[in-house]
């Protein structure tokens, strides 16, 4: 805008000393754009330096710095009169410049500060549209969510109910086996007494006369064994009850159809509780499957709501750093643009005041000295810079299936007869916990990032404030199953620099450390897990890194064995991450952490149909992870192989603690055909016995052991088996 002014002042000077006024005028149109009027005066100008070579000196100043300095000094020289110009009226001139200052530049000055104001306001609202739409879609997550909690309260009554009906039903079944077995015994009894009474060669025997018998101690035997107890007295008197089948009381006939009728009785007794527990089985296997199909809807549920509130968190978090940045950027040259459209502001009213002094045709020095001293308010030229809402938090959920905080709330208070099927896992999302690690400062606290695309580790949790580490070797509060976070690619970079940003306390630590002094490859080799060079560098869990991949003047060989290293710069892009080795000087109490790498592979030899899942532990487990392998290698020794992935052995709780952790995230256990566990003994024969409690801290069971010599706790008390 300054050269233009300069040669504005200058096309008046040519044009006066040209005398051809009316046709310099025209040659700048006043609806023409600066560039439009800058060519237009210059070719002016090369025009009336033909017709008057005099005010070419003023011209060439005018192109050789044109800053506004300069054309307040050329213009105030020119209406002072130390040049021709002073002298020569300008007339239409005058006029015609008036009106370029005034109806042309100011105007355009005043409409490309409402075109900063307006993109300002608009790049303003779009991050704002930000919110708006993770508001949307938060409602549509939370109706979800509606649907969820509602199907989780009908689940866990339906449980209650499905543990009372099996109760009833087992308690049924145990009666039902009750009375089989005096079914059993009593028509066995029966049929015994069947054969005693109905065969001939018994039914001889008794009849057989002893040769020291006496007739009527004889006679008396059999009428007692055959007809019954002789019950009406010596002259058949006295009235007595008598015996089935109408006979006397207790003789064949008598006995027989008492065991008849006790074996009927028992039939008919076992088969009306068979039955009885016929209709509670219906009863009990109907409930349990509408309690499935309730769990079923409150897993889909759930894990819908997760799903929905994951996407939204990391399309918000996307959008809204995308949108900032943008913001920032138009910022940062609106505030430039706004300082230099104030100062040509301010110049273009000056020019006014002189040339307006000078319209009639003369200008004396207290004009000029008047003009120059004149303020002119910019404040109609301020930018209002919108106030930007802040990031929101957007937490991702915890309770979708599988995961240990889903366990604790839907399964751990239903009935222990009823603990529901085993869900299956929630696709979409992957299971992290965010409680630091057990042991951690009291206001450590775990919040999981939400991703703005693809993480190769799953996700990434940020702990604050929890233990301060040093060295790979250091314990940290990093949550059960994630470590100090190393991103493994440079896509790994990118989504983590579109997620979040450093987190220093006081440094910005990274899990990718080596186990000796030194830098290794250093700085002659790319910084990553690819490069052979840089094969000592390595995670806590042996998972892929990457740094960058083109040399760095880092690491150069301060490097303390163990130590983490500084990422000491944000980095603009995922090519240009930048870190340092710094003789151990780095620590932070809080840190990024991902899930550690498992490598669930079946051990070699397993057959096809083997498969190894994770189990999302509830709580804190001794041995740190729990993993299920089914239809795998069929083993009955400590000394077969297994299908335990590389690393694993047979499982075998440590404590009281871990059974209920296990039995709170396993769900049930593990049959094919029999549930077995890493306890075994050398010898034949049990050691301590039933005597003694099963558990390794009791020193008369010290010969059962785990095959890796770990400690195991089956019992506290003495059992039968």
């Amino acid at each position: 805008m300054a050269k233009i002014l300069l040669l504005l002042a200058a096309c008046a000077l040519s044009s006066a000393n040209a005398g051809n006024v009316s046709t310099v005028v025209v040659a700048a149109p006043t609806d023409a754009t600066p560039a439009k009027n800058l060519r237009s005066i210059s070719s002016a100008i090369k025009e009336a330096e033909a017709a008057d070579p005099s005010i070419q000196e003023a011209v060439s100043a005018a192109k050789a710095d044109p800053t506004m300095a300069d054309m307040e000094a050329a213009i105030t020289d020119l209406m002072a009169g130390k040049n021709a110009f002073g002298a020569t009226p300008m007339g239409g001139s005058v006029k015609t410049i008036l009106n370029i200052l005034d109806k042309t530049m100011k105007p355009k000055i005043v409409a490309a500060h409402r075109g900063d104001q307006r993109a300002l306001n608009n790049a303003a609202k779009a991050l704002k549209t930000c919110g708006s739409t993770k508001s949307s879609n938060m409602r549509k997550a939370n109706k979800e969510g509606a649907g969820y909690r509602r199907n989780s309260g009908s689940h866990k009554r339906c449980r209650n109910s499905e543990a009372v009906k099996l109760a009833s039903k087992n308690k049924c079944l145990a009666q039902q086996r009750s009375l089989h077995r005096i079914k059993k015994l009593r028509c066995n009894a029966f049929a015994q007494g069947g054969r005693r009474y109905g065969e001939t060669k018994a039914n001889r025997a008794i009849v057989n006369k002893a040769g020291s018998e006496k007739t009527e101690g004889y006679i008396v035997r059999i009428s007692a064994t055959i007809c019954g107890s002789h019950a009406h007295g010596q002259n058949g008197k006295r009235s007595a009850k008598g015996g089935l089948g109408g006979g006397l009381r207790n003789g064949m006939l008598d006995k027989y159809l008492k065991l008849k009728e006790a074996c009927r009785k028992a039939t008919v007794l076992y088969n009306r509780k068979v039955k009885e527990c016929r209709v509670k089985s219906h009863a009990y296997n109907v409930k349990k499957s509408r309690c499935n199909q309730w769990q079923t809807r409150m897993d889909a549920a759930s894990c819908k709501t997760a799903v929905m509130v994951k996407d939204t968190c990391e399309t918000y978090v996307g959008c809204y750093n995308l949108r900032k940045s943008a913001y920032e950027r138009l910022a940062r040259q609106v505030r430039g643009d706004e300082t230099d459209r104030k100062a040509e502001w301010r110049g273009l009213s000056r020019m006014l005041c002189l040339m307006k002094a000078f319209a009639d045709g003369k200008v004396t020095d207290g004009e000029v000295n008047s003009c120059k001293k004149q303020t002119h308010s910019t404040k109609h030229l301020n930018i209002k810079y919108p106030k930007l809402r802040k990031l929101a938090r957007c937490a991702l959920p915890t309770l979708y299936p599988a995961t240990g905080a889903y366990k604790r709330k839907e399964f751990k208070p239903l009935p222990s007869m009823a603990k529901g099927k085993v869900s299956a896992e929630c696709q979409g999302i992957s299971s992290i916990s965010t409680t630091p690690r057990y042991g951690s400062p009291k206001g450590a606290k775990g919040q999981r990032i939400a991703l703005n695309g693809i993480y190769s580790a799953g996700g990434i949790v940020k702990i604050t404030n929890g233990l301060d580490v040093r060295r790979s070797m250091d314990k940290n509060s990093c949550p059960r199953g994630t470590k100090i976070f190393s991103p493994a690619s440079r896509s790994d970079w990118r989504t983590f620099l579109a997620s979040a940003g450093p987190l220093r306390a006081p440094h910005w630590i990274i899990d990718v450390t080596r186990h000796a002094n030194g830098c290794g490859g250093c700085t002659s080799n790319v910084m990553n897990s690819r490069n052979r060079n840089q094969k000592s560098w390595r995670t806590s869990d042996g998972s892929p890194w990457w740094l960058r991949n083109s040399r760095y003047t880092e690491p150069n060989g301060d490097y303390h064995a163990n130590c983490y290293m500084d990422l000491w710069h944000k980095p603009q892009n995922e090519n240009l991450v930048t870190f340092n080795d710094g003789n151990c000087n780095y620590h932070s109490k809080s840190y990024y952490c991902q899930p550690i790498k498992f490598d669930l592979t079946p051990a070699k030899g397993s057959p096809r149909s083997c498969k190894c899942t994770k189990i999302e532990l509830t709580g804190s487990y001794s041995a740190g992870a729990l993993v299920k392998c089914e239809q795998c290698k069929d083993v009955s020794r400590s000394r077969q192989k297994n299908s335990c992935p590389s690393g694993m052995k047979l499982f075998a709780p440590a404590t009281r603690k871990d059974w209920k952790v296990f039995i709170d995230s396993a769900g049930s256990s593990l049959r094919a055909p029999h549930f077995i566990v890493d306890i075994t003994r050398s010898q034949n024969s049990c050691g301590g016995c039933t005597r003694y409690p099963m558990k390794s801290t009791t020193p008369q069971q010290a010969t059962w052991k785990t095959s890796d010599g770990a400690a195991w706790w089956l019992r506290s008390t003495t059992y039968r088996a």
